[in-house]
């Protein structure tokens, strides 16, 4: 009984411990969307990477959208949520291929940073 009080007593004290420094490390990004880094297979046509920014309370929001623009409302956009990374730069060669499959540009795809992370 004694070492379940004692595990029961250190899951509470840990449980008010503020472990988000360890776990979320958002910071400043670089953004570096170029073929140069990707498999020939996956090169995207420049003029289908669409950088664009929203704002949210105080911080800009980095959106990056690998498409035709002109389709958007119509084209199937899978929407790729990155994780705990430092920015989407990170994911740009596997965003680069979602937006292959199949053929190329077949798919549009959107990804964006998290409040705090990125640019």
């Amino acid at each position: 009984m004694k070492k379940i009080l004692i595990l029961a007593s250190l899951s509470l004290l840990t449980s008010c411990l503020d472990i988000s420094a360890v776990m979320l490390y958002g910071g400043p990004g670089e953004y570096n969307f170029t073929n140069a880094s990707l498999d020939a297979i996956d090169h995207v046509d420049e003029s289908k990477i669409h950088r664009l920014q929203t704002f949210s309370d105080q911080d800009t929001i980095e959106i990056l959208y690998i498409g035709d623009y002109s389709q958007i409302e119509s084209d199937t956009i899978i929407l790729f949520l990155h994780g705990n990374v430092p920015s989407m730069d990170s994911y740009w060669s596997t965003i680069a291929h979602i937006a292959n499959l199949g053929e190329q540009h077949r798919y549009g795809v959107m990804m964006y940073d998290y409040r705090g992370y990125g640019k």
